[in-house]
Order: structure tokens, then sequence, then C-alpha cells
């Protein structure tokens, strides 16, 4: 549960509002729950804090500076979904038994992790002669 401090412990010499502090528990369930692909809104709930307190924590919200223990948490939990779901596509891929989940995988990656189809053109030149092709692949936005 997170800790709550007064407005003097948060800001030293000064008064103000009391706020909530994520503890190291908070950090490690933001960890794993991230890793596990629930959303904000579902973490937020698990930790007993609203979804603006953890977007305030993240950083989300442009008048809150974060706290960068959270979002190295976050970003730490991410980093495993997305691995996990790269590492089930390409088992999808290569095993014919499991080929009914890429489109749901792919579905996955481009809603939680923000991957798009783009179009590329590649030349090829065979015998000098040039023939240009078109490639889609999934890839994250930069």
């Amino acid at each position: 549960m997170p800790k709550q401090i007064s407005g003097s412990e948060a800001h030293p010499g000064k008064q103000g509002r009391s706020k909530l502090v994520a503890t190291e528990d908070d950090l490690q369930k933001i960890h794993d729950l991230a890793a596990l692909g629930k959303s904000i809104s579902i973490i937020a709930l698990r930790l007993g804090v609203s979804r603006s307190v953890l977007d305030n924590w993240l950083g989300n919200n442009t008048a809150a500076k974060g706290d960068p223990r959270v979002r190295a948490a976050w970003d730490a939990g991410i980093a495993l979904h997305e691995d996990y779901l790269t590492s089930k596509l390409e088992r999808a891929i290569d095993d014919d038994k499991h080929k009914m989940q890429i489109p749901a995988t792919m579905f996955m990656l481009k809603v939680k992790h923000k991957w798009r189809e783009r179009d590329d053109k590649v030349e090829v030149t065979v015998n000098k002669a040039s023939t240009k092709y078109k490639t889609k692949d999934l890839t994250p936005d930069e």
C-alpha cells in the first residue's frame, strides 16, 4: 500500500498537501503487473490508488514530474511484456500448431506496444534489371 507523507516531508521547509508515495512493494507490483500486460487502470486498482495518482507517479500528466522509480519499474515491466509477445510470435511462426495465435499476438503488439505495419519499397537488381517490391513488416513505432 502506498505511503502517505505530509507536505513538509515531501518538501522540507514548506507546508502543503500530503501526498502518496510508492513503496518498494508498490514498485514490485507495478513491474510485475506491467510485465503481464495489465493496464494502468488495473494496476492502480491493485495498488489501491486512483488512476490519476498512478499517472502522476509515471509522469503522464503535464503538471506532474513523476517518480523515476515508478517509471523505471513500469518501463522494465512493459519491456518484459513486449519480449514475451515477440517470442510468442516467433514460436507461432515456426510451429504449425500455433499459427492461429499469430493474428492475436500481432494485435496485442499493435495495441499495447504501438507496433505498426508499414509499407517500404525495396529495390532489387537482377541481371542489371531493377525491380521494385513492396514489403510489409511489423516494427515498433519510433
